[in-house]
This record gives structure tokens, C-alpha cells and sequence, in this order.
């Protein structure tokens, strides 16, 4: 038997649009890359959003749990 799954996919990107930037997991390593990403989204007309806590430290994690979980859990809320 097959059964054919559906899939949702959300409209694509426009400018304009806003971007969260979360960090869900390891520490920022890299800032002057992570600078340069964000100013090509900008270029391309995004609007961005840094979380709080995008740059926390908590041994090689980027925070701890619950304010990574808190982030991720806002951004995602508030599509």
C-alpha cells in the first residue's frame, strides 16, 4: 500500500522579510564570517533580528539549555 504524503511548504522569501538569528547549539567561532553572513542577507533586503543571548558562552555551547530553548522556542512562535 502507498500512501502519499503531504508537505506544507511556507512561501519562499521575499525582502523585507525578517530573519531571527538564533544560536540552538555551539558557541559563535567564527565572528568576522558570521558578520559577513549577515550583512549579505541585509544587502539582499531582509530585515534581521538577533535573539538575545545570540552571543552566550556556556563552555562550547552557545548558552545554556533553557536560554537556547527559549530563543529557538520564540523565534519559532512568531513566525
Amino acid at each position: 500500500m502507498t500512501e502519499k504524503l503531504l508537505c506544507q511548504l511556507p512561501p519562499p522569501l521575499k525582502p523585507g522579510d525578517l530573519l531571527r538569528v538564533v544560536s540552538p547549539s555551539g558557541t559563535l567561532r567564527e565572528f568576522e564570517a558570521f558578520q559577513k553572513g549577515l550583512e549579505i542577507w541585509r544587502s539582499r533586503g531582509y530585515k534581521l533580528e538577533l535573539q538575545s543571548n545570540w552571543d552566550a558562552r556556556e563552555g562550547y555551547l552557545a548558552g545554556k539549555d533553557s536560554e537556547r530553548r527559549q530563543q529557538l522556542a520564540q523565534a519559532w512562535k512568531d513566525p
